[in-house]
């Protein structure tokens, strides 16, 4: 093979980080004019934005995870979605809100719509 050739054929890949969801205000175009939220909670990932929009304002992982504070041991705090940062770290206290496609864990659901809203 040339140089050239084996140029050609070299792909990097780019590990992607997740970034924290932004905070979005309401807007006052939306205050009264009925434009529903709509929400697709799926076992991987949820979505949700107004029906006047082309797409989703938030994306995120359909997970959770409950740690220690590093600062205060006595304090537990959730992480949903794109706030873990390292999956690998906390996977042994993952958890989901779905078995089998089939929402079984309403508590877990109940702290995503926290989230969402």
């Amino acid at each position: 093979m040339t140089d050239e050739e084996t140029k050609t054929n070299v792909y990097t890949f780019k590990d992607e980080k997740p970034v924290p969801d932004p905070i979005f205000e309401y807007p006052d175009s939306l205050l009264n004019s009925g434009v529903p939220l709509v929400i697709d909670n799926g076992t991987y990932q949820c979505r949700a934005g107004w029906a006047s929009n082309d797409s989703p304002c938030l994306i995120f992982k359909n997970i959770t995870a409950k740690q220690r504070n590093k600062k205060n041991q006595n304090e537990i705090e959730t992480l949903i979605g794109n706030d873990i940062t390292n999956v690998e770290v906390v996977k042994w206290i993952l958890r989901s809100q779905f078995d089998r496609n089939i929402v079984t864990l309403f508590d877990v659901q109940e702290q995503v719509f926290d989230y969402l809203f």
